[in-house]
């Protein structure tokens, strides 16, 4: 069954002028029976999957969701150690967001059979690229505040990248084109708002 996911309301850090503050998403897992209609009767604002998938059914091989999933830990980790220096709401909001999308991927992955490896130590991670690049982003991120969002920025790019490939893959269910769909639209919203921080 597909689930909504009610958002507690977190203010978004970096509200537009004359504009409604946007929201970022806290998820908590709501069942639903046709997800728009029954978001719209809760009074959701914004609503994200949390698919279920029959054993055997994902189409993406276990090691590319693995990949993906991993990518949400290190994203953590990452703007957990930024927020530490910066003190900037940003970064504990998005991180929180973070958790969430890795607890989504679980879930399919759960029901789909597929073993989850144990979560890494922070900051000492298995995949050597993934490692670079934290290395690199954590390093160069605390230079100044400025260098911090850029290190979002690039983080978000990256994933980003790596998610809509993913959607490229021919034949996913669609459990997998809705999970990969809304982490999609999640990541471009914190790249908007480290953006933001930047006057892009």
């Amino acid at each position: 069954m597909d689930v909504c996911i009610k958002s507690d309301l977190i203010p978004n850090p970096n509200p537009e002028p004359l504009m409604k503050p946007l929201l970022l998403l806290v998820v908590t897992a709501l069942p639903c029976l046709g997800l728009q209609a029954q978001c719209k009767k809760a009074g959701i604002s914004a609503c994200m999957l949390e698919a279920k998938a029959e054993p055997g059914s994902l189409v993406l091989p276990s090691e590319q969701w693995v990949r993906l999933w991993m990518d949400e830990i290190v994203a953590r980790d990452l703007y957990t150690e930024l927020d530490g220096m910066t003190r900037r709401p940003i970064f504990n909001n998005i991180g929180k967001a973070e958790v969430h999308h890795r607890e989504m991927i679980e879930a399919l992955l759960t029901s789909a059979g597929i073993e989850i490896p144990d979560a890494p130590e922070a900051g000492n991670y298995p995949v050597n690229d993934l490692q670079a690049f934290y290395t690199e982003k954590l390093t160069s991120g605390k230079e100044s505040e400025l260098a911090a969002f850029k290190s979002g920025e690039a983080f978000e790019l990256q994933d980003i990248a790596e998610l809509e490939a993913a959607l490229q893959t021919e034949g996913l269910s669609d459990a997998e084109k809705n999970l990969l769909t809304a982490l999609v639209a999640a990541s471009k919203r914190h790249l908007a708002a480290f953006q933001h921080k930047l006057g892009k």
